[in-house]
């Protein structure tokens, strides 16, 4: 899939359009986007002050990556694996290019800002998380042959397991 294709079908998936079964089923690409949803998270975490370090983000990733994996598997659904990865690490670079000028404005002029400056950032953050969630309920109410609310529970539910487990492997990241 070239650049351009990969674009395109973000912004599909944007709008609601495009389904995890569109991603190429190709272990090589989702390794690519992977390193790059890795770098850019890294980036992110060292934007927002944050321990920057390859191998937090590696490891944050890795384990967002195996949960979804036994949740596929629970479903009987291991198959699409790889589609479903994918198209959720797109995802997650997309969202994180677009949440990391936001919040390293909000970093930055925290202290000097005005409150209607503070809010508005923080609005439009706030914005882009919630519907990063209802994307995340779309690829996988499609990869789990699930209705909407069965999606938008799998979704909190693999947010929570993640969350679980990443501050119980990593209790220096609690805030």
């Amino acid at each position: 899939m070239r650049p351009t294709e990969l674009l395109g079908f973000a912004q599909r998936l944007f709008l609601l359009r495009a389904h995890p079964s569109e991603f190429p089923p190709s272990t090589l690409l989702l390794v690519q986007v992977f390193a790059l949803d890795v770098a850019v998270g890294s980036a992110y975490r060292a934007v927002t002050g944050n321990d920057g370090n390859l191998l937090i983000s590696l490891g944050l990733n890795g384990i967002s990556l195996g949960l979804l994996f036994l949740l596929l598997n629970a479903f009987g659904q291991a198959a699409r694996f790889v589609q479903t990865a994918g198209t959720m690490t797109a995802l997650s670079v997309c969202v994180t290019l677009a949440m990391l000028p936001v919040s390293a404005a909000l970093n930055s002029s925290a202290e000097d800002a005005t409150d209607l400056v503070t809010q508005i950032l923080s609005l439009a953050l706030i914005s882009v998380v919630l519907w990063n969630l209802v994307i995340y309920a779309h690829i996988l109410r499609h990869a789990l042959n699930l209705g909407w609310w069965g999606g938008a529970m799998a979704t909190l539910a693999l947010i929570f397991a993640n969350d679980w487990v990443t501050h119980l492997l990593f209790p220096e990241l609690r805030p």
